[in-house]
């Protein structure tokens, strides 16, 4: 008795004419047969024809379907990427890896090209999560503090000259929101102030030994912002070489290690912290002085 095998069904494909394995079609519902008419090679190629001679229709009707369609498309993406995320995961790792350069020269190219958009796009993002910014940079300081730290240190020590000019830069541009800001908070400045002296005396005393210039600038300024008048950068060095090392009231030479800046008309009487209304002098010669004597004629020549 022999048995019959069974045979593997099969169907003629109306474009190629050629008869295949039902495999080879895609199958439909609602059809006779079940299965499409053409296989799925000529499907292909059809499709791929049709792509090919429509183009920019396919495109505008692509655009147009997303444009009308953007809620629907972002839950089924967002579902198909919880659905599928380690499969995602792996497959984006292995693109990554054998992409990197290509990847690299895109961004780069993209960067460039789009500066305008992805500021745009990062301000509104920012400040519809700002909140969540807030937070993640509020954690992420308490975990790496001391990095924080070094790393800013580091940025200070090498850009010194760029932060001195920005800052004159910005007090010299911002002089009346500054005034405004230490009138309305002069308690507490003054209060931070006395803190930070007194927790850091041992260093402010070592630092005005090591730099006596700069502390008795400081001190000069400060008395004339305190007086309001005004104030400008005043270089000892270019007033000694100015006024060729001489004292102003005696006309004698003075040492170039000791000497003082004596102001021409007193910041205790409304003079103004700067290079014309200053002048090298003997220390006793100021003294003598004070807030006396000839040295305003000097300013009429």
């Amino acid at each position: 008795m022999h048995t019959q095998c069974p045979t593997t069904p099969s169907k003629t494909c109306s474009a190629c004419k050629i008869t295949k394995a039902t495999s080879e079609f895609y199958a439909v519902t609602g059809h006779p047969d079940k299965y499409v008419a053409h296989c799925k090679h000529c499907q292909c190629a059809t499709s791929a024809a049709y792509q090919a001679a429509h183009r920019d229709q396919e495109r505008a009707r692509k655009k147009k379907y997303r444009e009308t369609h953007i809620a629907e498309r972002q839950i089924a993406q967002k579902a198909y990427r919880i659905a599928h995320a380690a499969t995602l995961r792996t497959y984006y790792q292995a693109y990554n890896a054998a992409h990197t350069s290509k990847r690299r020269a895109y961004d780069k190219a993209y960067h460039v090209t789009h500066i305008a958009e992805k500021h745009l796009y990062n301000k509104t993002y920012r400040e519809a999560h700002i909140e969540e910014y807030r937070a993640r940079d509020k954690a992420y300081a308490a975990m790496h503090t001391a990095e924080r730290a070094l790393r800013h240190k580091a940025w200070r020590e090498a850009h010194v000259e760029e932060r001195r000019a920005y800052g004159r830069a910005y007090s010299e541009t911002h002089r009346t929101e500054k005034a405004a800001y230490h009138h309305k908070h002069a308690a507490h400045i003054h209060a931070r102030g006395k803190a930070y002296r007194i927790a850091h005396a041992a260093d402010i005393k070592a630092y005005r030994l090591a730099h006596p210039e700069m502390t008795r600038e400081h001190s000069a300024r400060y008395r004339a912002s305190k007086r309001g008048v005004t104030v400008e950068r005043v270089n000892r060095a270019e007033v000694f070489a100015r006024d060729g090392g001489r004292c102003h009231v005696c006309g004698h030479k003075v040492d170039a290690r000791r000497w003082h800046l004596d102001h021409l008309i007193p910041i205790s009487c409304g003079g103004p912290h700067s290079m014309s209304n200053v002048a090298v002098s003997h220390p006793i010669c100021n003294q003598r002085r004070s807030t006396t004597g000839p040295a305003q004629l000097r300013l009429f020549g």
